[in-house]
């Protein structure tokens, strides 16, 4: 599943709002060191860097001076970026490439993060990177008072403590089987430094749980939240559920909430399972916060002049769609708005209905066609890779671990290419065979981040993106071999996708909401002509796929604000929020 919006549109976006944006922080920023800081609430948007988009999982140092925050830069790369509160701007942090869930040290020095297979640690001042301990995926960490961090190393994992100086890393928790427990993520630190919060994700709903340094022992703390939590100073509960930030009164003492949830801030951002938390809190009542409305799409026939032919749906949180080889069924991933979570549905083109086939808050995303129409596959929790005949229901899973997967395309062969976001190798194209022996194979892989991957009518040649050149590109190589390599894209692309007789292949532009069309030929030997623009659209495409003769195209264009260009929100006094309403 792939999400890379036009840079030049955030980019303007941006530029129009950086005068209204400066003042606010202005603002903001003298309020935070004047003597009224405790008194007055103030609002403000944190303007992220010229040159990078996509912000998330905002840390705000304990004191409350400064804030980290991800940010992926024109490659698709992700780094730590750091803002001084008093600063004009974000700097990037070196040595945090591919970095995520950041936190930081209670003395707001240091930034823990993880990245590279590791958990490791950053100085902001002097830019010392220092590796901790192994985490293939991590999901979140917290540092103690005492030198102590206790971390989510992998999805599916329990929480491990590590001395923040490195050493051996040990089990602090373990999953409850009776109570459905699949994984242990986010943890936090409460004000004892010895007792901790964490997420307890479940295969029905998550909950928040207590757990401690000195025993084995848990507490729930509350049910049914799909949120990460924090503790604030002013003994309240923070959570965010079905997209609004709420504050609830709460003892750390005792672990029990009382009183009623309030409202902090609203069109609060989902979290990320690659990047980390929507929201952070400091010791000293300052708050930042990812905001936008989730992005809803319509599922639109375009044809190849770029007119609107046909809506096929109702407005939806749809993320990828994919076309069964007869065009006449549409599957896709849509997130259910209760839960957080996608699932998989398929849409009838002709009649218009709808089916969800997997169950609801399932986790299921990117659901892709057997080349027979007779087989789904799809990620479950971004990690396995599973098959459903759709006839019978039935159900097989595939390769599975602790990275990121998700299927991109099925073979004529039967093999099933899937994406594989390994830390130390970014991402990379792989076939897993479904007859025989079923040991996956590496198509394309090393440092650059590969995937995408489809191969041609015939099984004889593989189309992916690669940021290799600095930048997305569209390539072509032979299954068998990694020579000869054709570059299809001449001024980016990504998402390749064949015509059903192969000769064509369709792209997205990298730059703007355009698709680009390549006439191909296989035989005797490849070529390919100059790529050439079909149209361009208003909205944005969040995900695409051609009908078999390569006449229409189904789009799912955006309706609404676009999340990309969304910036961070602090609150300074947020507690202030609650007296006033």
């Amino acid at each position: 599943m792939s999400s890379r919006p036009p840079l030049a549109r955030v980019a303007v976006a941006w530029a129009v709002a950086a005068g209204a944006i400066a003042v606010a922080l202005l603002l903001a920023v003298f309020a935070f060191r004047g003597p009224r800081a405790r008194e007055a609430t103030v609002v403000a948007s944190v303007l992220p860097p010229l040159d990078a988009y996509d912000t998330f999982a905002p840390a705000i140092a304990p004191d409350g001076s400064r804030l980290v925050f991800v940010a992926r830069d024109a490659s698709g790369a992700s780094h730590l970026w750091l803002r001084a509160l008093d600063a004009p701007a974000a700097r990037a942090l070196a040595g945090t490439e591919g970095a995520s869930y950041p936190f930081w040290s209670p003395d707001s020095r240091v930034v823990g993060f993880f990245g590279g297979g590791q958990l490791k640690t950053v100085n902001p001042w002097d830019g010392v990177v220092r590796a901790i301990a192994p985490a293939p995926a991590g999901r979140g960490g917290t540092w103690s008072p005492e030198g102590a961090i206790v971390f989510a190393p992998a999805p599916e994992s329990p929480l491990f403590r590590v001395a923040a100086a490195g050493g051996a890393s040990l089990a602090v928790t373990r999953l409850n089987a009776p109570r459905g427990e699949l994984a242990h993520e986010s943890p936090v630190f409460l004000p004892d430094g010895h007792r901790f919060l964490y997420r307890a994700r479940g295969a029905a709903a998550d909950r928040i749980i207590a757990g401690s340094l000195d025993s084995s022992e848990s507490a729930i703390v509350t049910d049914a939240i799909q949120s990460a939590v924090a503790v604030a100073a002013s003994r309240h509960l923070l959570f965010r559920r079905d997209g609004v930030l709420m504050a609830q009164p709460f003892d750390p003492r005792r672990l029990t909430l009382s009183g009623d949830a309030r409202a902090v801030a609203q069109d609060v951002g989902d979290d990320s399972d690659e990047f980390g938390q929507a929201f952070s809190v400091s010791d000293v009542g300052v708050l930042v916060v990812t905001q936008g409305r989730p992005q809803q799409g319509v599922l639109t026939w375009i044809d190849r002049a770029g007119h609107l032919r046909e809506a096929l749906s109702e407005p939806a949180e749809y993320v990828t769609v994919a076309l069964s080889p007869d065009g006449l069924r549409i599957a896709t991933d849509r997130r259910d708005p209760d839960t957080g979570r996608t699932e998989i549905w398929l849409i009838d083109v002709a009649r218009r209905s709808q089916v969800r086939v997997t169950p609801q808050g399932g986790d299921e995303s990117d659901p892709i066609w057997s080349s027979d129409g007779a087989w789904l596959a799809f990620a479950r929790r971004r990690q396995q890779l599973v098959r459903r005949a759709l006839a019978t229901g039935d159900e097989e899973p595939l390769a599975g671990g602790d990275h990121r997967k998700y299927p991109t395309g099925w073979s004529s062969t039967n093999h099933l290419l899937f994406f594989d976001n390994d830390p130390v190798t970014q991402g990379n194209v792989w076939a897993l065979p479904l007859s025989g022996d079923r040991t996956p194979v590496m198509l394309v892989g090393g440092p650059a981040m590969e995937g995408e991957g489809v191969v041609s009518p015939g099984g004889r040649w593989l189309a992916y993106d690669s940021n290799e050149s600095g930048r997305y590109e569209v390539y072509v190589r032979p299954v068998a071999s990694p020579d000869p390599l054709y570059q299809i894209s001449t001024a980016g692309g990504w998402s390749p996708k064949w015509r059903q007789d192969g000769r064509e292949l369709f792209f997205q532009a990298e730059d703007r909401p355009a698709i680009m069309a390549v006439a191909v030929s296989t035989t005797p030997a490849f070529q390919a002509g100059t790529p050439v623009q079909l149209f361009e659209t208003p909205e944005v495409i969040r995900g695409y796929d051609v009908a078999p003769d390569g006449q229409r195209l189904l789009l799912n264009l955006s309706v609404g604000a676009d999340r990309a260009a969304a910036a961070l929100t602090l609150i300074l006094n947020w507690p202030g929020l609650l007296q006033s309403r």
